[in-house]
């Protein structure tokens, strides 16, 4: 393992500060809607009234619990994440207003999971004795270059889920080193925080146990019990909380709720459609939302090679949350933009590139430097487009063209009936990269109706007046910062002028965190240094 230095610490601080302050200058300005809005009134009742339930009002996507009064399905580390979202909101847009405000709110708490995730992954590639240019350039990648960017700009809680995920794996990862008692403590008390963020998270629990237990058993025999014991009594209280809070809102130890609905039989998906899907169709191919993963497959070998204990356990535990999700029957990640549910893997799966290695042959070499800069060039973009419109846009102007081609479906009425979006999973003209490049490009260019049905990616399909029923919008672009500065031009409402002033305020200070943080990198651009490892 590398040691971790002082230039280490400022280097990971740095880049925290840096991603953070990007964050917050490209987050979403689209007000919460769905899953978001309901997450963020759990949090909500969470931190400022201290209870669980929704109130007695029977509402969309709630469910009755045993005392009568309405709960989220959501889990409970996902309320308390929002913690720092509820104080910027209570502080700046009690009330939801401004609304620009209560919109920025929202993602603050995104934003500083994002930015804590790239940091975790710089830190963890130098333990893996990787160079700290090549660790920055690979956190980098992870948080600019895959779908993690796009989530930490949406109103899901996806950015959450993938710290708690890369927070257990980077502390598993140290507990491989050696028996250590606090080692023990912390890395149950992660696992614990783990299962509070999702309960599926509990599919690699053995994945992280044989990884830990095993290497440390063959090293140090018995004397690995000083790791495994203070972890799982650590373990404990997190999986404790989890139970009480599936009892408070269900009646039952293991109840989460999921019982209402769409979501009844929720793990009676095809394995086939879904792993197909993930890895291989037009419209939630993680390869096609993160083109930059295929190279990252190709260090794979290389990863095995130099570090076989970590890469085995890194690649099983994606792989075992590949094989989940597959089989879930909304393997899809419903009304998303890309393969939702694997964001929590990217951290993870863009790790073999700190491995990989271009040919010594100067022609090979070129060659495959022009690939691999292709390929982080098209991830980017891909990112750029996903922020560029509120994720619910796409599946809109997808579901007005499927009902032109095809009349209604029995449940079209059921904006939540997810089967309704397939044609945009598996047809290549549905998919919401070329619907929000085509957004784009109509909002850029001020295109008019006729021109935009003539342009839709769908078109060439289309006869003329098939063309003429599908109806078409134009929605803004989702960038809180061009949404603020559209305000500063308008002086006609009080709120605005309150937009005006804190969004100078917000505005100012990222711009100097990001280059304070970009000062604090600076030690990881400098040549190659010595990898120190422990004897």
């Amino acid at each position: 393992m590398s040691t971790l230095d002082r230039t280490d610490r400022r280097v990971a601080l740095g880049l925290a500060l840096f991603m953070g302050a990007f964050y917050l200058l490209t987050t979403g300005a689209e007000r919460p809607w769905g899953d978001g809005d309901y997450q963020y009134q759990h949090a909500h009742n969470v931190w400022v009234e201290h209870r669980l339930d929704l109130g007695d009002r029977e509402r969309r996507w709630l469910f009755q619990g045993p005392d009568g009064r309405y709960y989220v399905t959501f889990a409970l580390g996902i309320a308390l994440s929002y913690g720092p979202s509820v104080a910027f909101i209570e502080t700046l847009a009690p009330g939801k207003k401004p609304a620009l405000l209560w919109s920025m709110g929202h993602r603050v708490a995104s934003t500083i999971y994002g930015a804590l995730v790239v940091m975790l992954l710089f830190l963890l590639a130098r333990r893996l004795a990787v160079s700290r240019r090549r660790a920055l350039g690979v956190a980098l990648i992870a948080g600019v270059a895959t779908q993690l960017w796009a989530y930490v700009h949406s109103d899901f809680s996806e950015a959450y889920q993938t710290f708690a995920l890369t927070l257990a794996v980077y502390f598993t990862v140290v507990a491989m080193e050696r028996p250590s008692v606090p080692r023990g403590v912390l890395l149950g008390l992660v696992w614990g925080h783990l299962a509070l963020a999702k309960v599926v998270y509990l599919a690699i629990l053995p994945v992280g146990f044989f990884a830990v237990l095993l290497p440390l058993w063959r090293a140090h025999g018995k004397a690995a019990l000083r790791t495994v014991v203070p972890g799982v009594l650590a373990f404990l209280p997190g999986v404790a909380v989890m139970l009480w809070y599936n009892h408070v809102r269900t009646g039952h130890l293991l109840g989460t709720g999921r019982q209402f609905d769409h979501f009844q039989g929720a793990m009676d998906g095809s394995f086939l459609v879904g792993l197909h899907g993930l890895l291989l169709s037009s419209g939630k191919s993680v390869f096609l939302f993160s083109p930059i993963l295929i190279a990252a497959m190709v260090g794979v070998p290389a990863f095995l090679r130099a570090r076989p204990r970590e890469a085995r356990f890194v690649l099983a535990t994606a792989v075992v949350m590949l094989l989940v999700y597959a089989k879930y029957i909304f393997w899809h990640g419903a009304w998303s933009f890309g393969p939702r549910f694997l964001t929590c893997l990217m951290p993870l799966l863009v790790l073999p590139l700190a491995f990989l290695r271009l040919p010594e042959a100067r022609r090979p070499r070129l060659l495959a430097g022009v690939a691999l800069a292709g390929l982080l060039a098209a991830s980017v973009g891909v990112q750029v487009l996903a922020n560029s419109f509120y994720e619910g846009h796409h599946i809109h102007a997808q579901n007005r063209a499927r009902r032109a081609l095809l009349g209604r479906f029995p449940r079209d009425r059921c904006g939540w009936c997810h089967e309704n979006q397939y044609p945009s999973h598996f047809v290549p003209h549905f998919s919401p990269i070329a619907v929000h490049w085509w957004l784009a490009k109509s909002r850029l260019t001020d295109a008019d109706e006729a021109t935009q049905r003539e342009t839709a990616p769908w078109a060439r399909f289309y006869p003329p007046k098939l063309r003429q029923k599908v109806e078409v919008t134009q929605p803004p672009f989702d960038w809180w910062l061009g949404r603020w500065i559209g305000q500063l031009r308008r002086d006609d409402t009080k709120p605005d002028q309150v937009v005006g002033a804190v969004g100078w305020v917000i505005v100012l200070g990222a711009l100097v965190v990001l280059l304070l943080g970009g000062w604090l990198i600076r030690p990881a651009w400098r040549r190659e240094e010595a990898i120190l490892t422990r004897g």
